[in-house]
């Protein structure tokens, strides 16, 4: 079985959307949801179009 992902980006209307998807562990932060996260906020920087 395929484990669904710890962390789930969307782009809706120029929104974008992380969500944390780890309830099992209360969505406790792993090093590589830090590291995801932390793309997603360099790309939310360096794209403007995004709110």
């Amino acid at each position: 079985m395929t484990e669904a992902p710890h962390l789930l980006v969307e782009e809706r209307e120029n929104i974008l959307i992380v969500t944390f998807n780890r309830p099992d562990k209360l969505n406790a932060l792993t090093v590589a949801m830090v590291r995801g996260l932390g793309a997603e906020v360099e790309r939310f920087r360096d794209t403007p179009e995004l709110k």
